[in-house]
């Protein structure tokens, strides 16, 4: 295992010339969105419902997201790193707990290749649609992973 988040899959795709027409994940997914800033995941719904997904919930705390989880069945999890209650990388780690779950993480902050050794999917804010649908086909594509540290 690396510490680099996704091993740098996403940044050589992305160099590479990966495109939206070249990430085809194949299906509609449900996804449950953990975030806080309420525009912000308004944004999140947007983009994903333009690029073939739907939300099926949005969280705005740790406790939340678990609870919407257990409920919902996401396929898929995108969760900001820091909420105002709780966290996003605990929220999934206690999802993954029950049931595996392909995710990704952003944040606002700067991703600092040894700060965690998982090497699930994240993205810094802001990202491009490109970059989230990479992000995605890469988190489906591999194994689901545990929340970092």
């Amino acid at each position: 295992m690396t510490d680099a988040p996704f091993d740098g899959q996403l940044d050589r795709w992305i160099n590479e010339g990966g495109a939206c027409s070249r990430v085809n994940t194949a299906r509609s997914l449900n996804i449950l969105v953990v975030e806080d800033d309420a525009m912000i995941a308004m944004l999140y719904a947007e983009l994903l419902s333009q690029i073939g997904h739907q939300v099926c919930g949005i969280a705005g705390t740790e406790n939340d997201a678990v609870s919407m989880a257990e409920r919902l069945l996401p396929e898929m999890i995108i969760a900001d790193l820091g909420l105002r209650e709780g966290s996003g990388t605990m929220a999934v780690r206690r999802i993954l707990r029950d049931r595996m779950v392909p995710h990704l993480f952003v944040t606002g902050s700067a991703i600092h290749p040894g700060r965690t050794r998982d090497p699930a999917g994240m993205l810094r804010k802001p990202f491009s649609e490109d970059q989230l649908l990479a992000a995605i086909a890469l988190a489906i594509a591999g194994p689901p992973q545990s929340a970092p540290s």
